[in-house]
C-alpha cells in the first residue's frame, strides 16, 4: 500500500508562496549568471581571433541583453552585437557572422535553370574571410560551467527566500 505523509508545518507553504511570487526575479538572476559565464568566454575568444590592427569596436559592441519574457511567457536572454562599424557602416552583427562562419565571394548557392538554388562546393579560394568560430566553441566549452553558475545562483536565491 502507498503511504502519504503530510507535513503539518506552514514554513513549507510559505516558501512555495514566496517562490511563486518572486519567480521573475529568481529567473532573471539565474539566467544572468549563466549568460555571464558564456559571455566572458565568448569575449575572450573574440579578442583572440582579432588582428592587432583591429579597432576594438566589435569587442566593445558585444553584450548581454536584459532578461525578458516572450509571448509564451518564457524568459530569454541574448548575447550579441549592436551597432555599426564606423568606416564603412557595416552592421556589427553581420561582421561577427563573417568571423563565425566565413564570408564567400559570389555566395554559397548557385542558381540554375528555372531558379533552382543548389549549394555549391566551396574551395579555400572562394572565401575572402575564412571561418574562425568564436561563439560556438565558447558555448560548447562553458556549457557545464554556466549550468553550475546557474545552479549556484538558484541556491542563493532560494536561501534568500528562506531568510525572509
Amino acid at each position: 500500500m502507498a503511504q502519504a505523509k503530510f507535513i503539518d508545518d506552514n514554513s513549507f507553504e510559505l516558501t512555495i508562496q514566496k517562490t511563486a511570487a518572486n519567480t521573475p526575479e529568481i529567473a532573471k538572476a539565474i539566467l544572468q549568471a549563466g549568460a555571464g559565464v558564456i559571455a566572458d568566454k565568448m569575449r575572450e575568444n573574440l579578442v583572440g581571433i582579432l588582428s592587432k590592427n583591429a579597432t576594438g569596436q566589435l569587442v566593445a559592441a558585444f553584450g548581454v541583453t536584459p532578461v525578458q519574457r516572450d509571448i509564451q511567457m518564457n524568459f530569454n536572454v541574448h548575447l550579441g552585437f549592436d551597432g555599426y562599424h564606423e568606416p564603412g557602416h557595416v552592421p556589427l552583427p553581420l561582421l561577427a557572422r563573417t568571423f563565425e562562419s566565413g564570408a564567400v565571394t559570389g555566395g554559397r548557392y548557385s542558381v540554375g535553370q528555372r531558379g533552382k538554388r543548389t549549394k555549391r562546393k566551396l574551395n579555400a579560394s572562394d572565401y575572402w574571410r575564412a571561418p574562425t568560430p568564436f561563439a560556438k566553441p565558447a558555448v560548447e566549452q562553458t556549457k557545464q560551467q554556466a549550468r553550475d553558475a546557474m545552479d549556484k545562483a538558484a541556491q542563493t536565491e532560494f536561501e534568500k527566500l528562506k531568510e525572509v
